[in-house]
């Protein structure tokens, strides 16, 4: 999918501010879209399978706190939780919130923002969520936190508490306004959350003076949403799949400048990997000046090398397989780093989890990059030009009739306007593996290594 027009005109405006007179970077509101988007439970679920079990466990308890529960709405429910969660101690909220939590592995667009961050692109980051994905994300990054990032959870006594603490221009700064899971502070009723903002008010004013990028905020924070509407004429680019409600976001829109990106180009797992191919993949393509005939047939460097000014001049084949490209290469370090992190025995959940993610996730990138129709011609020149090899060679039979098969089983494939993956990524990832042992007696190595990059991670 194309960047639409409107994250095009965002990632123009982040990287102006990139520059080193360039404005301060804009400030990142994470919101429960976010955690929604990476499969966190919403609070709703968890607060309806809280009293679900609590019921189970402690009937006479449950109807304390939620006297009805078949006939509940979500709103009571929620209210329900947030006061039977404050008659808890810290301890106790963490324990009963973190296993909603703990295995669910850092999606794709955590793993762009965590680049995007890196990069400075953004510098202070402000969330509602609790969980730890951000974190771990950066971490997976290079960066560790006080070595790269802090985070300062609001009323905790632990994290920078305003900006003369460890946090310097080189430091990422996270702010949690509803509590953090990694610290076991969890602040759930309007009136904790009302109360541990007061004293950080100058802190996070400071942040909320710059221009702010809104991604997935639903406005569950009625301190934020005053936040937002306060200090006059700043830029505000809000992004979210659905316009916001008139009523919630009136208030924003009559003092600020606010810029809507809706849509699909809007989703969270949609627009930071966008972000990324704007800002980081497609200059550094551009940069490369040299003609395109002396790249050869390198599916690694493509069509890109153009010299072209803009992703305007890109096909949108093009612009397709290079973030497809981007995000497989960031896939592949991800999952080679915690590969190499495993240790024998090792039953970690949360690290089995993430292996397992980015496992899909390869597939599911391979999958898209070789329906692309720009390159279904190329591969089935590779194949036949193996197989054409092959029959040079005087070849066993059995091995030419079963190459001979892949090849016509991935050439009737990409006669299909959508072939099957299953049969594309075996008949493709047997041809290679055909091909690395036949190497360099009848296929050569760049061949070998051209059909290699759309091969399934398996035939690897």
């Amino acid at each position: 999918m194309r960047p639409s027009t409107e994250v095009q005109d965002l990632a123009a405006r982040i990287a102006e501010r990139h520059e080193p007179a360039g404005a301060p970077p804009f400030i990142l509101v994470l919101g429960a879209g976010c955690a929604q988007a990476a499969g966190v439970s919403t609070p709703a679920e968890i607060a309806r399978r809280t009293f679900d079990e609590l019921y189970q466990r402690d009937p006479s308890l449950a109807a304390e706190w939620l006297p009805d529960r078949e006939r509940a709405s979500d709103e009571q429910v929620l209210l329900a939780f947030r006061d039977y969660m404050g008659s808890m101690s810290s301890a106790r909220r963490y324990a009963m919130l973190q296993r909603f939590f703990a295995s669910v592995p850092v999606p794709l667009f955590y793993q762009d923002l965590a680049v995007l961050l890196k990069a400075g692109y953004f510098k202070g980051v402000l969330t509602t969520n609790i969980d730890t994905l951000l974190e771990q994300a950066l971490n997976g990054a290079g960066l560790r936190r006080g070595r790269g990032y802090e985070v300062a959870t609001v009323g905790s006594s632990q994290g920078p508490r305003g900006p003369a603490a460890s946090h310097t221009d080189d430091t990422i700064l996270i702010v949690k306004l509803h509590g953090d899971l990694g610290q076991s502070q969890v602040y759930v009723t309007t009136e904790e959350i009302e109360a541990t903002l007061k004293p950080q008010q100058y802190l996070l004013k400071g942040e909320l003076t710059r221009d702010v990028v809104v991604v997935g905020y639903q406005f569950e924070s009625e301190p934020l949403n005053q936040w937002l509407s306060q200090t006059a004429g700043r830029e505000i680019w809000w992004v979210s799949p659905d316009d916001p409600d008139p009523a919630r976001i009136g208030p924003i829109d009559a003092t600020q400048r606010v810029i809507r990106i809706h849509g699909p180009s809007a989703q969270p797992d949609a627009v930071f990997g966008h972000l990324d191919l704007m800002l980081l993949r497609l200059p550094a393509v551009e940069s490369m000046t040299r003609p395109l005939e002396q790249y050869g047939d390198s599916l690694e460097v493509g069509s890109y090398a153009s010299g072209s000014t803009g992703i305007a001049a890109w096909s949108d084949d093009d612009v397709a397989a290079e973030y497809i490209r981007g995000q497989l290469r960031r896939c592949r370090e991800v999952l080679y780093s915690l590969e190499s992190a495993v240790t024998p025995g090792d039953v970690n959940p949360q690290l089995r989890a993430q292996i397992e993610y980015q496992r899909r996730q390869i597939a599911e990138l391979e999958d898209r990059l070789r329906a692309l129709k720009v390159f279904r011609p190329r591969v089935v020149e590779l194949v036949e030009q193996f197989a054409e090899a092959a029959e040079r060679a005087d070849l066993d039979s059995d091995t030419l009739g079963y190459l001979r098969s892949q090849v016509k089983a991935i050439k009737n494939e990409y006669a299909r306007d959508a072939p099957n993956q299953h049969v594309m990524s075996a008949a493709i990832g047997a041809t290679v593996v055909l091909a690395e042992r036949l190497c360099p007696e009848i296929a050569s190595s760049e061949l070998v290594r051209e059909l290699l990059s759309f091969a399934p991670k398996s035939a690897r």
